[in-house]
């Protein structure tokens, strides 16, 4: 029986957080809107007309606000496309041989890194290489590839170091070896940053589909603009007493 190929790791829930986190803003404001409209009714009903005009206020911003969002699905789409096409070329640096287009597929991983790093330094700072990872042998001079190459030098010891020091050496690493290794669990570490992003936007659209938000905690999004319209809706006044902790809140 063939054994199965391992699939290579990739950025694929970078592009699927860009995805999620839109769906989430929309629900968000939708639901602001939904809430402010019954606390309007509520307060019309019991005379209470300083809260009632609050309420209009609200509702007044979240439809000029969604508005705004539903005309922008345009730009998300291509924002995703392009995130999409950022990964696949980043991806390429695990290839283990020499490699066309070298300079843009680190640039595309570093988009990546700094998102990451930003978010959950400590996940790829724990990323080590093994002692006998800083072999000669295991690297591919990407300029020469008949060249020999240097050893990586004995006082890098995480997978960062390495990912720095193989981009301005302009090396690749060859496959199957210790540091190709480390390298892709590098890979799957900067990926798991945006896979805990993506299950804690779910779950938030789970509670606010469930009409559970209003003890929720506002998911801390990095990376993703929070300006403007988005910024709008997740700043607008909440129309119960119980909204959510503001320390959720991601201040970019």
């Amino acid at each position: 029986m063939k054994k199965r190929a391992i699939e290579p790791p990739s950025f694929e829930d970078w592009t699927n957080r860009l995805k999620v986190y839109n769906d989430y803003i929309k629900a968000l404001g939708e639901y602001k809107k939904s809430s402010a409209e019954a606390e309007l009714k509520l307060a019309e009903a019991a005379g209470l007309w300083s809260k009632a005009e609050a309420m209009r206020v609200v509702i007044r911003q979240m439809v000029r606000e969604l508005q705004r969002l539903h005309r922008q699905t345009g730009q998300v789409q291509t924002q995703v496309k392009r995130i999409g096409q950022l990964a696949r070329r980043a991806r390429l640096l695990l290839a283990g041989r020499r490699l066309e287009g070298f300079s843009q597929a680190w640039s595309a991983y570093q988009y990546f890194e700094l998102r990451a790093m930003l978010e959950s330094e400590a996940d790829l700072t724990a990323v080590l290489l093994p002692v006998d990872s800083h072999d000669a042998v295991y690297f591919l001079d990407n300029r020469f590839p008949q060249r020999a190459c240097q050893p990586l030098p004995t006082e890098i010891g995480t997978a960062l170091g390495l990912a720095a020091w193989l981009r301005t050496s302009k090396y690749m690493v060859r496959s199957g070896s210790p540091p190709h290794t480390s390298l892709a669990h590098l890979f799957r570490a900067i990926n798991s940053v945006a896979e805990r992003e993506v299950q804690s936007l779910l779950a938030a659209l789970d509670a606010l589909r469930k009409g559970t938000y209003d003890s929720w905690k506002l998911p801390q999004i990095l990376g993703v603009p929070l300006k403007s319209r988005r910024w709008a809706i997740e700043q607008a006044p909440w129309p119960r007493s119980t909204k959510p902790s503001p320390r959720g809140h991601s201040r970019e």
